[in-house]
């Protein structure tokens, strides 16, 4: 928890110290979204996923020294499996990454609609436009539904 408390401190001092031109390039909806939901994301690895990834290491390094001492082909046999199996894991982590971040954007891009919407409200309820603002969110939101599936179809995002 400490960790995760720097981290946002470190963070959010970062995005504070930046040139003006950061500011007019990102949007703050983006910022806020990312400050909140990659940190959180961070905070789960570092809780759960971590301590998985040693106990698992520590009971595959035991295994495999009993394996080798009861017969090393069965032993080298596994270790091919385990090689194999590391390689398709390596391949979807890659895919994960890259869908986790069009989520990210997709996320940011909503809450951009959402912040600009409802920091003008004393202005969308002067001229009545509040079906108008649900339909530009909407509108929004449907046209980066398909883009984000044919993104992730096509494995063009790096």
């Amino acid at each position: 928890m400490v960790l995760v408390m720097r981290l946002r401190e470190t963070l959010y001092s970062s995005i504070l110290f930046q040139d003006i031109s950061f500011f007019n390039r990102e949007a703050v909806g983006d910022l806020t979204s990312r400050l909140g939901a990659d940190c959180q994301k961070l905070s789960h690895v570092i809780g759960n996923d971590v301590h998985l990834m040693l106990r698992n290491a520590l009971q595959g390094t035991g295994a495999l020294i009993n394996l080798m001492t009861l017969s090393w082909p069965l032993a080298l046999s596994a270790l091919m499996i385990c090689f194999i199996l590391f390689m398709i894991f390596l391949f979807y982590g890659q895919y994960q990454k890259r869908a986790a971040k069009l989520i990210q954007e997709f996320t940011a891009g909503a809450n951009k609609v959402v912040q600009d919407t409802l920091s003008l409200m004393r202005t969308v309820r002067i001229y009545g436009t509040e079906r108008k603002e649900l339909g530009s969110k909407s509108q929004s939101l449907t046209l980066k539904a398909p883009i984000f599936v044919y993104v992730l179809d096509n494995d063009s995002v790096k």
